[in-house]
């Protein structure tokens, strides 16, 4: 199923360093995040970091698969940034599951 046919109540989060925890349930379509320092990562959903290169030009993840979605509990719930100054994250709430 393509991300572009759930039905749903989507949501997003933005800000410029720390933690965004997802609602039950909730499928994520997209991540972009920047940083302007070293060091800087995304964790997604408990799982390893993702080096986000200072200087570079934005990190964007696109998800077009059901495979990044919460658990709605603990870390499993969350995308966690860590010296970035700027991320968003895009998500939809499924309802045709």
């Amino acid at each position: 199923m393509s991300p572009w046919n759930l039905i749903g109540t989507p949501g997003y989060a933005a800000g410029t360093s720390g933690t965004v925890t997802l609602p039950a349930d909730a499928m994520v379509l997209q991540i972009i995040s920047h940083a302007s320092v070293a060091g800087g990562s995304v964790a997604i959903l408990g799982g390893a970091a993702i080096p986000v290169v200072n200087g570079a030009p934005s990190l964007i993840i696109d998800f077009k698969h059901r495979l990044y979605s919460s658990s709605g509990s603990g870390a499993a719930a969350q995308i966690v940034f860590t010296n970035t100054d700027q991320y968003f994250v895009h998500w939809v709430r499924q309802a045709n599951l």
